[in-house]
């Protein structure tokens, strides 16, 4: 019997948000909404501009790009640094998803909430 594996991770990045706030926001937290299969996992990371073209510098909470924000399940609000992101008007996110050790279950994100204020 052959049983088709996930592949080793997946990646999206998503659309540029516009706060409408032309001083800035400040980044609180990111929660996510969907299913974790044991041992797969979730990952965030998390890029802010003052331009809606970018530059975008994907970074974790140290705000190295080699870093990420990983919430332990869904609905759990994981802070944002604002060492790295408050301040900047435009916001977007990237998603990895990476499957459990067997490669037989994979993570599933329906909703993802960035909570910031002006």
């Amino acid at each position: 019997t052959f049983l088709p594996k996930f592949l080793t991770s997946g990646q999206l990045d998503s659309s540029t948000y516009d706060t409408q706030v032309p001083e800035g926001a400040g980044y609180n937290a990111i929660m996510w909404k969907g299913q974790l299969p044991a041992t797969s996992r979730v990952q965030f990371q998390f890029a802010t501009s003052n331009s809606p073209s970018g530059p975008w510098n994907f970074a974790g909470p140290d705000g190295l790009p080699t870093s990420y924000y990983e919430p332990s399940d869904p609905d759990i609000p994981i802070r944002i640094s604002p060492a790295y992101h408050n301040n900047m008007r435009y916001f977007r996110y990237r998603i990895i998803l990476k499957p459990s050790n067997s490669g037989l279950a994979s993570p599933r994100v329906d909703d993802v909430i960035i909570n910031w204020s002006p």
